[in-house]
């Protein structure tokens, strides 16, 4: 053996050692931990336990005992060069690897201490790829030969996943839905717009005085949703098509990973680590958003750059560039990050690039004009004059970096990056052509308001796809080393798996969070009867009526296109009051407003029940 390659197996060995001790120690302390100290203390010294109770604490701290004292001696002894030494030391890390399963899926430390608990993880991960890099992988025939794998199995695998993602999703955001979970903003807000353009004013959205919805945020991809919504006008419709638009991104992912990185096995493992990501659960359940049809798009945009197809890439364009008025940006550092790889179709970059600018372009001379709000109050914390935009922001980042680095290196949004790279531990980061892709996604959630950067959020869906547009390319790169990439795989997916259960909504039902709250997945008999009371009050109110509702009521009013949210609620003029309010909880939500309507507005209450207060006044006449 080379004198290069005994110090790297040397350093290798005395690194797994050091890591088996702290995490068996580690694992030990919490195994007794939660035990109850006090109890130990009573064993030890009152006896003042049941025998049941004594019984149990016997029975953990021989178990505990009984796992690391083999750990222990198999680290210590000296086995002969040869297969047994193999053997030994591969079932020796897998047994500790079973061991210390407790503490990675102990949700209760994952929510005190998060990023102690990643930073155990990823050492962890560590841990299961150095030990499963001695397996002899390439030798099994499949992994080889990876035409062994039979195509028609493969896209049945993978139309299971898509089809389970969005039936999942679907059913589980609608019972969200159910429980009141979807608000004003923004699933009422875009519901509107399809209610009134059914009612023959197209896109017309009552939350912006009348106005297109289009003038807030040049979202167009919201058409996509009329035909659906024209054959099923319902909420649900609307959930199930967001679900969805998720679920196939992982159709060009998969036709993108099996075109570079030509195997049927890889591409899968990296949809099921796309599909167990748990900043797209929690997306999911926050409302509906134009960018869920971000990572479809830019999956697809890649796939079609590497097929060299023109007219699917020019269409795929279209389609991101529709998403927001920004996405011109995206375009410009997708036909930066290609010519960076040296790209053998540098012609669509080309493409990409004019598409990126002309869009660019468009936005800062007719569009930012055309629109009614701006969005830089987002960004108020960096900014010196509150009011101004993003000459503003730039000059801040420009003259006071330090500052710029203060802000970005907080806990909460450390525990954002963290959440989002640790399910590919952080694999993306390691070719800096990446960085391109990540700039525009990491400038304009970790510089603004809260929301910006948590994975509850849509937000998320502007680094999401290119954190495995990055892992594909990264996993590229080794394989043209020769590198073996499946022990990488197999820890990605352990890894996924866990940050699934632990921040995910399959795997994790108890903790989840979904936009502002946790997620209820039971839809119970009492949620059942206050649904029925909310719908029989929706039911009396006229459809052509004037109604404003409570933030959480608003988007359960389909059938009626001229409605406001409670908080949107002027008192002056009395002609633009409405004719109905429907309010929620009312004792907790703006007494004095209601005080004030029913007193000088002259709204009375003609339903009370279930927490839900139904309310109307005389119409006004000049």
């Amino acid at each position: 053996m080379h004198a290069n390659d005994q110090i790297i197996s040397r350093i290798e060995k005395y690194f797994s050692l050091f890591i088996l001790i702290c995490f068996s120690a580690i694992s030990l302390g919490l195994f007794l931990w939660e035990l109850n100290c006090s109890q130990l203390f009573d064993y030890a010294f009152n006896n003042a336990l049941t025998p049941t109770e004594q019984s149990q604490i016997l029975q953990r701290i021989i178990i505990s005992f009984l796992f690391i004292a083999p750990l222990s001696v198999g680290a210590i002894i000296k086995f002969p060069e040869g297969p047994i030494k193999i053997a030994v030391n591969i079932l020796l890390k897998l047994v500790s690897c079973l061991f210390l399963m407790p503490l990675v899926l102990n949700k209760a430390l994952w929510r005190s201490i998060p990023i102690i608990m990643i930073v155990v993880m990823s050492l962890l991960a560590l841990y299961i790829f150095s030990t499963i890099r001695k397996i002899e992988i390439p030798s099994i025939p499949f992994l080889k030969n990876n035409t062994l794998i039979p195509t028609a199995a493969t896209y049945t695998v993978l139309t299971l996943l898509i089809l389970g993602y969005a039936c999942y999703f679907s059913y589980y955001t609608i019972l969200n839905h159910y429980n009141l979970g979807t608000q004003t903003l923004d699933f009422g807000f875009f519901q509107n717009a399809f209610v009134n353009t059914l009612h023959g004013h197209f896109m017309r959205n009552s939350y912006m005085n009348d106005a297109i919805v289009f003038r807030d945020h040049g979202d167009f991809i919201l058409l996509l949703y009329l035909p659906f919504y024209y054959l099923f006008p319902r909420a649900e419709t609307l959930l199930t098509v967001q679900s969805f638009s998720i679920a196939l991104a992982a159709l060009p992912l998969f036709f993108l990973c099996k075109k570079i990185l030509k195997s049927n096995l890889t591409s899968l493992i990296i949809v099921i680590a796309f599909l167990l990501h748990p900043a797209n659960h929690s997306a999911n359940f926050y409302d509906i958003h134009q960018f869920s049809f971000l990572p479809l798009c830019v999956f697809c945009v890649f796939y079609f750059l590497e097929k060299n197809n023109l007219l699917a890439f020019i269409a795929s364009m279209f389609f991101l560039l529709s998403i927001k008025m920004d996405m011109f940006v995206i375009l410009i550092l997708i036909s930066c990050f290609t010519y960076s790889n040296d790209h053998k179709n540098l012609r669509l970059a080309a493409y990409c690039f004019s598409a990126g600018i002309f869009y660019g372009l468009l936005y800062f001379f007719v569009l930012s004009k055309w629109a009614l709000y701006s969005h830089w109050f987002y960004y108020a914390g960096i900014m010196v004059d509150k009011s101004a935009g993003l000459g503003e922001i730039l000059k801040t980042i420009i003259t006071n970096p330090m500052f710029i680095l203060k802000t970005i290196l907080t806990q909460d949004r450390i525990l954002y990056f963290c959440q989002l790279f640790g399910p590919l531990l952080f694999i993306p980061l390691i070719r800096k052509k990446n960085y391109i892709l990540f700039i525009y996604g990491a400038a304009v959630t970790l510089l603004g308001w809260q929301a910006l950067h948590e994975i509850y959020f849509q937000y998320v869906w502007l680094i999401i796809p290119f954190l495995f547009i990055g892992l594909i390319y990264v996993l590229n790169d080794l394989q043209m080393k020769n590198v073996n990439i499946y022990p990488l795989l197999i820890t990605i997916l352990f890894t996924s798996f866990v940050y699934s259960w632990q921040y995910g909504a399959v795997l994790n039902k108890k903790y989840f969070r979904g936009g502002f709250h946790e997620i209820n997945f039971v839809f119970s008999p009492e949620n059942k009867k206050r649904l029925d009371s909310l719908n029989d009050f929706i039911a009396r109110i006229p459809t052509d009526a004037s109604v404003c509702a409570s933030e959480f009521l608003a988007s359960h009013m389909g059938d009626h296109p001229n409605v406001k949210r409670f908080n949107d609620l002027s008192p002056e003029p009395s002609s633009s009051l409405p004719e109905y309010l429907l309010l929620f909880d009312p004792d907790q939500e703006r007494p004095d407003l209601q005080e004030y309507l029913k007193s000088k507005k002259g709204y009375r209450i003609i339903g009370r029940r279930e927490g839900f207060q139904l309310l109307t006044r005389p119409l006004f006449r000049k």
